[in-house]
């Protein structure tokens, strides 16, 4: 643990929220050896190595969606960017969609349990935590 007598704050940028406000912290000291440096090199050499094999990948993609569908190859950089925004988009709507239902319904699960604990027990609160979400009810 960092010896807190040579650490010292700052605060660079005020907000009306002080957990909002950036600090700066200075007097900070690492130990580490050859080995965590070799470790270091290693982890980094084997994520490189995995970077290179999935741009080989995705360059096999390409090269074979444009076998198959030359008119990609032909579209304007700008319209290529616009299909891959759509399908990035439609794709995750059908999925947050899927999971926004599953979240409603846990929620209203949540706030009946919650109900039930009430009626049971007699505990203070009346509702549950988050009574700002609307979905689910």
């Amino acid at each position: 643990m960092e010896n807190l007598e040579n650490i010292s704050y700052e605060v660079i940028e005020t907000s009306e929220d002080p957990g909002e406000a950036k600090l700066l912290k200075r007097g900070i000291s690492a130990e580490f050896t050859l080995n965590d440096i070799d470790r270091d090199m290693k982890l980094v050499g084997k994520k490189r190595a995995e970077l290179v094999a999935q741009l080989d990948i995705e360059d096999a993609k390409m090269e074979n969606i444009k076998r198959t569908n030359p008119e990609i190859a032909e579209m304007d950089e700008n319209m290529r960017k616009c299909i891959y925004i759509y399908q990035t988009a439609f794709s995750f709507s059908k999925v947050a969609n899927e999971k926004i239902a599953e979240m409603d319904a846990l929620l209203k699960e949540y706030r009946e349990e919650f109900m039930q604990i009430m009626i049971q027990t007699g505990l203070g609160r009346t509702t549950p935590a988050d009574e700002n979400s609307k979905p689910g009810e």
